[in-house]
């Protein structure tokens, strides 16, 4: 399987106070809510992706650990990273459930 394009969504300015793992990790959100990532596709490997933003691996590391512990990526050992299907936000889950006692 190969991975999904991201330059285009993977522009990190170091100028602003913004850290680069964030605009990484967003950079990637976008592309998932843009639909340009869909659910199952491999985005590109830490060392790939540490070539195409010009940031450490560990910086990387960090974007994809937050993504995967958010639900939005899974890994695979020995395959890669890929996009999850869409979660629900358990925010509004507690709302629905708010709103199902209160009937």
């Amino acid at each position: 399987m190969e991975a999904v394009k991201l330059d285009n969504f993977l522009k990190v300015d170091k100028g602003i106070p913004v850290p680069l793992y964030y605009q990484i990790k967003q950079g990637i959100l976008q592309a998932i809510q843009e639909g340009a990532l869909k659910v199952e596709d491999m985005i590109p490997t830490e060392a790939e992706l540490c070539e195409i933003c010009g940031i450490s691996r560990p910086t990387i590391r960090q974007a994809l650990g937050e993504l995967v512990s958010e639900g939005y990526l899974y890994r695979l050992k020995g395959k890669g990273t890929f996009v999850s299907k869409t979660k629900i936000d358990a925010r509004f889950l507690n709302k629905l459930q708010g709103f199902n006692q209160e009937m």
